[in-house]
């Protein structure tokens, strides 16, 4: 949930400013949860700026169901098919 909080800034005016909220607690994620659900949040609101390029580039190496990609950022590119029962 994205809330805003009231803040005065450096003239006094009072400003909202957007914060984030999980509710606290066991409902506050680990950073990890939480970078995720933020680039999750950004995907959707800006989905081809955010992913396009990756996409395009993973979809130039695809042939049938199988694609090639520099998967874990190494350098090296490897072969990955997806498999359908």
């Amino acid at each position: 949930m994205t809330l805003a909080g009231a803040y005065a800034n450096g003239s006094g005016v009072a400003a909202c400013q957007p914060t984030v909220s999980y509710g606290g607690g066991v409902c506050d994620p680990t950073t990890w949860g939480g970078s995720v659900w933020e680039s999750l949040q950004e995907a959707r609101a800006s989905p081809t700026g955010f992913m396009g390029p990756l996409l395009t580039s993973i979809a130039a190496g695809c042939a049938d169901m199988a694609c090639t990609f520099d998967w874990d950022a190494s350098g090296a590119t490897s072969v990955a098919t997806v498999l359908s029962a």
